[in-house]
């Protein structure tokens, strides 16, 4: 029973803290719990997971897992997607998802090719709109430099 709490905490968590929805992670934890042979209730917040379970004979155990740092990254949120259905259909022991999360390292693309991405983005927006090369490469520029400035100011002033 802690070995199901501890797994499914710490796979809800991580997939909140990627930009999950609550609704979806309540439902998909409830079916774990019954996949496993648990009778669960489960309240998920944008900081936090709680689950609590009640095994067989009525023994109740809660778990907390708070989320530290929130991102939204979607390559990772699938992952850990992939990994909640696995434990919902109950086919994947504990041990083998516990392995997987611990073992995953997230996939981030690098800074130099977002930023590029940016000014690809402001770039493409504002030509076709205004027709002018300098004015779109400015855009695509002033794209990239907010980007840039969005992850230190972020930090900095705790958005």
């Amino acid at each position: 029973m802690n070995e199901f709490l501890r797994v499914a905490g710490e796979c809800g968590k991580r997939y909140l803290a990627t930009g999950g929805p609550t609704s979806r992670l309540e439902e998909k934890l409830m079916q774990a719990g019954q996949a496993y042979g648990y009778k669960c209730e489960v309240y998920g917040t944008p900081t936090a997971v709680f689950l609590s379970i009640r095994d067989k004979d009525g023994n109740n155990v809660t778990s907390l897992e708070t989320i530290q740092d929130n991102t939204t990254n979607f390559t990772d949120m699938l992952y850990y997607d992939a990994l909640l259905n696995k434990l919902g259909n109950g086919t994947t022991p504990l041990n083998v998802v516990n392995d997987r999360l611990m073992s995953f390292t997230s996939r981030q693309y690098s800074i130099p090719l977002v930023t590029l991405s940016s000014f690809l983005i402001g770039f493409v927006a504002s030509l076709p709109k205004y027709g002018n090369w300098i004015g779109a490469i400015g855009s695509g520029l002033i794209t990239a430099l907010i980007y840039l400035m969005n992850r230190p100011l972020a930090k900095k002033l705790k958005f």
